[in-house]
């Protein structure tokens, strides 16, 4: 077996580098920078199956994928289980980048991203948004080796790129970059990979040896294999995702490096996602990708403070809201005080609605199927703060804003409502939204109209639990 290094330096790297198992991990799958094939094969499957049960109907999409010349079998007479397993890889391409999701009743749900992605002229620029976005760790990685990294991977490798000469090699990657656990860990990357070049060639090959030679057992096959291998045998799929949308990032000549040419608009684009980004704890993979999978959705505090407010995690919220006031990106009179008392006071108007529904309008019930509530009602779209069903049997969204209800909310309603559409209607249903808000926003009125003949009421509360709707004025309902 290989001796650790003799260098001080390097001896406590490899002996830091095996005391954690995590990192970036990418799961296998199909190449993930052919855009163009990628978008023949979700095309497919939002044509001929979406919507529809996955394990029973996976076999029927490869035959689908084979016959329209998008997949050819390595070998004749391929088993079922094969067959499986591809379209299984290729599954893993469209949840790497947000494009469709397989939900917990089994049905394919092609995401705003992928219907994004299918329908623009640019579809490039589509996957770049998801790479911005995407986080490590998040719910849908396998794996509590993984559970302690918390940044953007993509942003933190554009920050090294942007700052190395001629980009890294596989094996700074494999020991440096996708080992970073924190937002803040490109500076110490950057010096690991200042400092590893300026080793000889015989002292580098002495470090990787003896990493490769430290094996554990794996859990999943049962064999042994170095923490570097298995870093190793992810880097290619890696590399594939980081350069995927062409954008900034590309592979050439046995290095990831930026683009010539690019590197003003890199840096840019990486000065925003370092002023506007949030890390978001997500508590599940539902939760992760209505996030992940919603394009028009950003990775900022706002978008944090939204999903923990929803779960009502107050800690993790304050938390958010202290991040985005040292960036001075609110209002730095808002004190956690008078957020967090914000924040219940809408908890306890929803606590008072959901059991009196009736304040809002006669008749309209909470949404109850088997344990299933319609309070914090979970879709892929996002979670719905009460899903209610009116007296016709019809469905009705709500949703409550803590203070000025703006036209913001507009389009994360309709969002809710072609959710319901698609998924809960029956035939001669109908699906209308409600907004409650503390008071509600002229612009909000004026989005209401636009959206006519669409029913959206809206109302406003007080804290004496009266409900006072302000759109649409009362000839209109009697009408």
């Amino acid at each position: 077996m290989p001796r650790p290094p003799t260098n001080g330096y390097w001896r406590r790297f490899c002996a830091d580098y095996l005391a954690s198992q995590g990192f970036w991990y990418v799961p296998k799958g199909e190449a993930v920078n052919d855009l163009p094939r990628i978008k023949a094969r979700l095309a497919l499957l939002r044509e001929r199956f979406d919507r529809r049960p996955w394990r029973a109907t996976q076999l029927d999409y490869v035959r689908e994928l084979r016959r329209s010349g998008l997949f050819a079998p390595r070998a004749r007479g391929q088993e079922s289980e094969d067959r499986a397993a591809i379209a299984r890889m290729v599954k893993v391409v469209f949840d790497t980048l947000g494009l469709a999701w397989v939900d917990e009743d089994d049905a394919v749900f092609i995401s705003p991203a992928g219907t994004a992605f299918l329908e623009s002229s640019s579809p490039e620029d589509v996957i770049e948004g998801q790479l911005w976005k995407y986080q490590f760790w998040n719910p849908a990685i396998r794996g509590d080796q993984y559970a302690g990294i918390h940044l953007f991977p993509y942003a933190l490798l554009t920050e090294v790129l942007l700052s190395v000469e001629d980009g890294v090699t596989p094996e700074e990657y494999n020991l440096f970059v996708c080992r970073a656990a924190r937002e803040d860990s490109a500076r110490q990357v950057i010096a690991q990979i200042e400092r590893w070049r300026r080793l000889d060639e015989r002292s580098q090959a002495r470090v990787i040896s003896y990493l490769d030679s430290v094996s554990t057992q794996s859990a999943k096959t049962g064999d042994r294999v170095s923490l570097y291998t298995r870093v190793a045998r992810c880097q290619p799929y890696a590399w594939a995702l980081f350069s995927s949308s062409n954008q900034f990032i590309e592979r050439t000549h046995g290095f990831l490096r930026i683009l010539e040419g690019k590197v003003p608009l890199a840096k840019q684009r990486l000065e925003r996602h370092q002023r506007d980004s949030t890390f978001i704890r997500f508590e599940n993979e539902k939760e992760w990708f209505s996030y992940y999978g919603d394009n028009t959705v950003e990775n900022s505090y706002a978008t944090a403070l939204s999903v923990y407010e929803t779960r009502y995690d107050i800690g993790r919220a304050v938390e958010a809201l202290r991040g985005a006031r040292e960036r001075a990106l609110v209002d730095p009179s808002l004190t956690d005080e008078t957020f967090i008392s914000t924040v219940v006071r809408e908890r306890v108007i929803e606590d008072v609605l959901e059991h009196q529904l009736h304040l809002l309008e006669p008749g309209l019930t909470l949404f109850v199927e088997g344990e299933t509530s319609g309070r914090q009602y979970q879709t892929e779209r996002g979670i719905i703060d009460l899903l209610a069903r009116d007296t016709s049997g019809n469905w009705v969204v709500i949703e409550l804003k803590r203070q000025r209800a703006g036209d913001k909310v507009m389009g994360q309603t309709l969002r809710y409502i072609g959710w319901v559409r698609d998924n809960k209607l029956e035939p001669r249903q109908e699906v209308r939204g409600i907004i409650v808000g503390r008071q509600i926003d002229l612009n909000l009125v004026s989005a209401a109209r636009g959206v006519h003949p669409l029913p959206i009421k809206l109302c406003e509360f007080d804290f004496r639990l009266r409900i006072v709707t302000k759109y649409p004025p009362p000839e209109a309902q009697a009408s």
